[in-house]
């Protein structure tokens, strides 16, 4: 999954879960089984390998049964002037 990232050298961060992520869930309710992903939409760079940008709640006929933290998959530097401003007037539409 790609998040847009705010005021750094890229505009795109991949990201993805912390860990494998696992469900126990009773025989024949897969097709009740739901993953959603909630992600920060005003992250601003610098961001470092690792830094929790969201979650995954995965849910079993609308309960949460897991919820799973959603990562940076690389690092993002801060970007040049262009880019602070640049995003900086975006953000504001």
């Amino acid at each position: 999954e790609i998040l847009r990232i705010w005021k750094g050298e890229v505009t795109e961060l991949p990201v993805g879960p912390a860990e494998d992520v696992t469900v126990t869930i009773p025989r024949r309710q897969y097709d009740k089984l739901s993953a959603e992903m909630q992600k920060n939409p005003d992250i601003a760079a610098p961001i470092s390998h690792g830094d929790e940008v969201g979650s995954i709640k995965i849910s079993l006929d609308g309960a949460e049964v897991r919820s799973v933290p959603l990562i940076a998959l690389q690092d993002v530097a801060e970007g040049g002037w262009w880019e602070l401003i640049r995003d900086s007037v975006l953000q504001w539409f």
